[in-house]
């Protein structure tokens, strides 16, 4: 070959070589300047080739004290239908479907047809898309051709679905057709494997978790509920929900230039870690026990309804909670007049003329889900009467104001306080011993015992004793109480915080306090912490508590209540003789107390209407037992006695909600296995005043 033209040949490669070296240099260059700093026009349009998605974890159960499941995360099942496979026309395929199923077929032909016919809309926009139709003239320009495209998309008719991409909204895209159509409610296992077997064009089954309760609504005021995306709503869910939900997972992946997944990367798939298992304090069987006899108590007494709480007193640990509400009593609404009107209307200012008014506001949320109800154990406050008695009692015998022997004497039919007010009791007696002012329930000897004590010495107490404030329990909703501020406290203050009176507690705020007298040893006259989850004594708060009173003087009033508990029992048995027998020593105190008028949020009184409701109260008995090693205390409160009761002098306290404690306390310690503690002879211990 000639050199000289070898040379040329050589030279125009080489020159051909590097005009193609040089535009590939140059397209490179021009990717690398739209990836790292692209024009302001088509920044809008530019996205990630990678996306992240989160894996959501399987939450943690709750279960009771002995480990039976509360709560726990299972698999339902659900009904998805492809509406480009499924059958057309669908008439007869979503008859099969619906019989299989068990859903109502005029919802399930609904979603089906509406998804079809949209489909039918964005088919015809995909074929203009691709040429298939005669497509109107486009504006010139890549922004108006964007424009143009997004502005030409069609409605998606309220059905659910994919519906376009940002990628494929970004290049101009009609959205795609509809190929996922969930339909709900979830099906058990039985009726989704009839679906399957019908083996229908178009239709399959998606597992998805859901949150079930084993123990039906038993327990729903203490377990709670959980809402979207399994996030804790209400009661343990909620205030356990760190330690049930676990840590969530997440995979990186990329996608094609339309936001379809491609791969999924080494090390770009993180599991998910399961939330923990969490036991709570409530048992499940005491919590039935409480259940059927609070229930059977407030028919008994024809009330408007009951609450009941239970705990351990040793550890604080909240072992059962019930809110029974009736909704048949026979009861009128109050006239309650919103805080917006300007109409300024009135009751009867003569009290003997009212009805029996409903004291039990309206729960529209409890009739839905008891879950969702208004817990009046935690939310609502009552006056406790006489069942305050043994914490004013105890401060001013620690304090020394109450001598061994000393006999107060006075008249009971005719009694003013130094200033003025009047006072009676119920079991009138001109001669009380310290101990009988308990065992008699005596207005006329607390009113005596709290004037030997300071306003600031009682105010201290019932702020020590937790009243006020808040519980540990920490329920969404708790109420702190009403406690009269030191500057209002006056002498009237005094006498009516003695008797039970000018003071809003919560029952869970009750059996805490109680629990002062219901603790041994070194722990005797000190209040627990209340416990929503099963005591851990290796937690480093385990052992918290206040003391409130000295061992001495806790054991004093367990002795002198003692006798407050025979006299219940005593005439129990009398008016029904085959009420459960006595095998537990109980100590313990009744109260009867008017039921305040307090009008409901967004409410006011009536003129006139200031005070109490006229012969409606709310009756409780707190107790603890056995008596030298208590293992329970338990309160219960029957709203509203009948008026029948009230008319008999039937409706206290000791009469109706003290049979209530007895049964409960006789059923729950023997079913945690403690022998039975009360002496021989009649089954009703001797009093010990």
């Amino acid at each position: 070959m000639n050199p000289r033209a070898w040379t040329r040949e050589f030279a125009a490669g080489l020159l051909v070589a590097g005009f193609f070296t040089m535009m590939l240099l140059a397209v490179a260059a021009r990717i690398v300047m739209l990836q790292t700093s692209p024009p302001q026009p088509l920044r809008p349009f530019l996205s990630e080739r990678a996306s992240n998605r989160n894996i959501q974890p399987l939450r943690g159960d709750l279960l009771d004290r002995r480990g039976r499941v509360l709560s726990t995360t299972c698999f339902s099942y659900r009904v998805i239908v492809d509406p480009v496979t499924f059958a057309d026309p669908p008439d007869e395929a979503i008859v099969k479907l619906a019989e299989a199923s068990g859903l109502d077929p005029g919802v399930v032909g609904q979603r089906v047809v509406l998804a079809q016919g949209e489909n039918d809309l964005r088919q015809a926009a995909l074929d203009e898309w691709n040429g298939a139709g005669q497509e109107p003239e486009s504006p010139k320009g890549l922004l108006a051709t964007l424009s143009w495209r997004l502005r030409a998309r069609q409605p998606d008719a309220g059905v659910e679905g994919p519906g376009i991409t940002p990628w494929a909204e970004q290049a101009g895209q009609p959205p795609p057709l509809i190929r996922y159509l969930p339909i709900d409610p979830p099906l058990d296992r039985e009726h989704a494997d009839r679906v399957l077997g019908a083996r229908l064009s178009g239709v399959t089954i998606e597992t998805q978790p859901m949150r079930a309760y084993p123990g039906g609504t038993l327990a729903s005021s203490v377990v709670g509920k959980v809402g979207f995306g399994h996030v804790g709503l209400l009661g343990a869910e909620q205030m356990l929900d760190t330690r049930l939900s676990g840590e969530p997972g997440h995979m990186r992946y990329v996608r094609d230039a339309s936001g379809r997944p491609l791969w999924v990367g080494r090390g770009d798939w993180v599991s998910p870690t399961r939330g923990d298992d969490v036991r709570l304090a409530v048992d499940l069987e005491i919590q039935r026990i409480a259940s059927e006899e609070l229930i059977r108590g407030v028919h008994d007494a024809d009330a408007a309804g009951g609450r009941i709480v239970i705990i351990d007193p040793r550890t604080g640990e909240l072992l059962a909670m019930v809110d029974y509400v009736r909704d048949d009593v026979d009861a009128v609404p109050f006239p309650w007049v919103p805080k917006d009107s300007k109409e300024t209307p009135s009751v009867n200012p003569d009290r003997s003329t009212w009805p029996r008014y409903r004291v039990i506001q309206p729960d529209l949320a409890r009739a839905t889900d008891p879950s969702l109800g208004r817990n009046r154990c935690v939310e609502d406050v009552y006056e406790p009467g006489s069942t305050f008695k043994p914490f004013v009692w105890a401060l001013a015998r620690q304090e020394g104001k109450l001598p061994d022997g000393e006999v107060i004497t006075f008249d009971p039919s005719n009694y003013r306080t130094p200033y003025g007010r009047a006072l009676a009791d119920v079991t009138k007696r001109a001669q009380l011993t310290w101990p009988e002012v308990l065992v008699f329930s005596s207005n006329i000897g607390m009113s005596k015992a709290a004037e030997r004590i300071s306003h600031q010495q009682t105010r201290s107490l019932v702020r020590r004793l937790g009243f006020g404030q808040r519980t540990e329990l920490n329920f969404r909703g708790e109420t702190g109480g009403l406690v009269t501020s030191a500057r209002d406290w006056t002498e009237y203050t005094q006498t009516s915080v003695a008797i039970g009176y000018e003071i809003g507690v919560t029952p869970v705020q009750m059996v805490r306090a109680f629990s002062a007298f219901a603790r041994n040893g070194d722990l005797s006259g000190t209040i627990p912490s209340l416990r929503l989850t099963a005591f851990d004594p290796e937690e480093p708060l385990a052992g918290l508590h206040e003391r409130v009173f000295e061992p001495r003087t806790a054991m004093e009033v367990r002795r002198a209540i003692t006798g407050v508990v025979d006299r219940m029992d005593q005439m129990r048995l009398l008016r029904d003789k085959e009420d459960v027998p006595v095998t537990y020593q109980m100590f313990g105190k009744s109260g009867t107390a008017k039921i305040a008028v307090t009008p409901p949020p967004g409410f006011r009184r009536p003129r006139h209407a200031k005070g109490y409701f006229e012969r409606q109260y709310n009756s409780s008995f707190i107790a603890g037992a056995p008596f030298d090693d208590p293992r329970l205390v338990v309160l219960v409160i029957i709203d509203d006695p009948s008026p029948e009761l009230v008319r008999i002098q039937r409706a206290y306290g000791s009469a109706v909600a003290g049979p209530v404690v007895r049964r409960v306390m006789e059923r729950a310690l023997r079913y945690i296995g403690v022998p039975p503690d009360a002496p021989k002879g009649d089954g009703i211990a001797a009093a010990q005043p």
